[in-house]
């Protein structure tokens, strides 16, 4: 179901799935600084309130400066979801980028381990939908 809609984003949750999906529109790449602020508060807000163990957010459409830029935003945005997490279960994050970003970005076995003991979500970058879709849902990579 569709939870929220703005000029940059659209926001669906799947109770199913206990999937949240961040789409960041094309104009998404036309923002500022305080609109992003602005649309992440509501991505907090949101998360908060139905508390995915699954999120989706495809930011094809937010222009990074380089990987380790969209990297540290993305850590930083999302390091207190896994807070709400039910005990002994973890909140995995796929994030959708370019191409070049998803493969300098892609976690391993270990880097997943040591983010998992500082209590973060499993979080990793994919170029295609189905990829990540696959890895949220527990399939082959």
């Amino acid at each position: 179901m569709k939870l929220y809609e703005s000029k940059f984003q659209r926001i669906y949750y799947d109770k199913q799935f206990s999937m949240m999906e961040f789409k960041w529109l094309v104009s998404a790449s036309e923002r500022t600084e305080e609109e992003l602020k602005e649309e992440e508060a509501i991505h907090v807000e949101l998360l908060n309130q139905y508390k995915p163990l699954l999120v989706m957010s495809d930011v094809h459409n937010i222009h990074f400066a380089d990987a380790k830029h969209l990297e540290e935003w993305v850590e930083q945005e999302y390091a207190k979801i896994a807070e709400y997490a039910p005990q002994g279960q973890t909140v995995r994050m796929a994030v959708q980028t370019q191409a070049d970003f998803a493969k300098q970005l892609f976690k391993d076995e270990d880097e997943e381990k040591e983010l998992l003991k500082k209590n973060l979500p499993q979080i990793q970058y994919f170029s295609e939908e189905i990829q990540a879709e696959l890895w949220l849902l527990g399939e082959e990579r």
